[in-house]
C-alpha cells in the first residue's frame, strides 16, 4: 500500500494485514506487524511524540492503527471504524503538532459520509490513543490531506467540467 521512513532511515511498508520494518543498510527484515481481518490502506504515518517514534496506519475497514515504530507484536491503540475507503479511495494520513505539542492525524477517505477526519493523540507516551475531534462532511474524493501552521488542507481534484477545489480547516 506505500512506505514510510523512520528517523533513523528505517524503510516501513505496509503490505495486506502487514507492516514491516526494514533495516536502512541492508533492507533485511527487522520486525513484522501483522493486523490480522485488516488490510492496511496507505502509506503508514511516522512521527514522533513525548520522545517516543510512534506509526499511524489506515486499515481498509477504517481503523487507524497506532504502533511503536519498532513494531510490536500488539498495536498501542486501535480507533473504532472511522471512515472506510471501499468503492471510494484510498485513505491518506497527514499529520501536525500544535505549540503545546500536542499532535494531530488527519485521515483523508472519502468515505460516504465523511471525507476528512480529524484524530487527536491523547494519554502518555506508556499508554497512547487516538480520538476523533472532528471530521468534515462528505465533499468528494480528497486527495493526501496536507498540514501546514495549524490548518489541514485537502484537495478535491477537478473534471473536465469542473474546477477542482480547494479545502482548507
Amino acid at each position: 500500500s506505500g512506505f514510510a521512513f523512520t528517523r533513523s532511515g528505517d524503510l516501513l511498508a505496509a503490505a495486506g494485514p502487514r507492516i514491516v520494518s526494514l533495516d536502512a543498510k541492508t533492507l533485511a527484515v527487522k520486525a513484522t506487524f501483522t493486523a490480522p481481518g485488516a488490510a492496511f490502506a496507505a502509506s503508514p504515518l511516522a512521527f514522533t511524540w513525548q520522545g517516543r517514534e510512534l506509526i499511524a496506519a489506515p486499515a481498509h475497514d477504517g481503523r487507524v492503527f497506532l504502533l511503536d515504530a519498532k513494531l510490536p507484536a500488539a498495536p498501542l491503540a486501535v480507533t473504532p471504524a472511522i471512515s472506510t475507503a471501499k468503492g471510494r479511495t484510498q485513505p491518506a494520513l497527514a499529520s501536525w503538532e500544535d505549540e503545546t505539542q500536542t499532535r494531530y492525524i488527519f485521515l483523508a477517505s472519502g468515505a460516504a459520509k465523511e471525507s476528512l477526519a480529524a484524530l487527536k493523540l491523547t494519554g502518555d507516551s506508556a499508554k497512547p490513543d487516538l480520538q476523533k475531534v472532528w471530521s468534515t462532511g462528505d465533499f468528494g474524493l480528497p486527495s493526501a490531506p496536507i498540514a501546514v501552521n495549524g490548518a489541514v488542507f485537502a484537495l478535491k481534484p477537478g473534471a473536465p467540467n469542473t474546477p477542482a477545489v480547494l479545502y482548507a480547516f
